[in-house]
């Protein structure tokens, strides 16, 4: 019998309602919809083994179920019980739905801002690098073997981002960001110059 089934969105604005309150509020904001792959709904004891990174997992975990002990490692237990503690990392995400939340307007006004001014801080690197970069003759070499708008890469970022909608705007025609190593890591829109985010990694 599985101890687990997937914790719909429903589930987790529930929890959200229930715990946040003037001393705990999300800590995180993501532009991308609630991932419910990662979120586990515990429907009996259980114990975790000290999961990490892509197999660690976000689980609620009712007043009557018990977690058993074991590494947590990169899980974190959401308790429908006021008295255990709450994660260090609460995240809520683009969906609609969060906005139900008591003040959240505010908070994402501020991780946006946040997030701009990161941008914005990445892209003057960006630039300083380059600038050194193209002084020394290996980075002469190195630019000049990167990947051109019409390689076989380019051609695929672009298809990728074609529709916009993977990022925070509706534009069409996102133009594909490459990092100081040729790496196609973003997309930029045209008609509003915003980055579009990192979370569609072109492989």
């Amino acid at each position: 019998m599985s101890r687990f089934q997937p914790a719909p969105l429903s589930t987790y604005i529930d929890w959200l309602l229930f715990r946040l309150d003037t001393a705990t509020h999300p800590t995180h904001w993501y532009d991308y919809p609630y991932p419910q792959r990662d979120f586990l709904l515990a429907t009996a004891d259980f114990t975790t083994g000290g999961e990490c990174g892509v197999n660690a997992r976000s689980i609620i975990v009712p007043a009557t179920v018990r977690h058993l002990g074991g590494n947590l490692g990169h899980n974190d237990l959401f308790h429908l019980d006021r008295d255990v503690p709450v994660p260090a990392v609460i995240p809520i995400y683009n969906n609609p739905e969060f906005l139900v939340l008591p003040g959240i307007d505010d908070f994402i006004a501020e991780a946006k801002r946040r997030d701009r001014a990161f941008w914005a801080e990445q892209g003057k690197f960006r630039q300083a690098s380059e600038a050194a970069m193209r002084e020394s003759n290996l980075g002469q070499y190195v630019c000049n073997q990167r990947a051109r708008p019409n390689s076989a890469r380019w051609r695929h970022a672009e298809s990728f981002f074609a529709n916009g909608t993977q990022g925070r705007c509706l534009h069409v025609g996102a133009v594909p960001v490459e990092d100081l190593y040729g790496e196609v890591v973003a997309a930029l829109c045209p008609t509003c110059d915003e980055q579009l985010g990192t979370n569609w990694r072109v492989g």
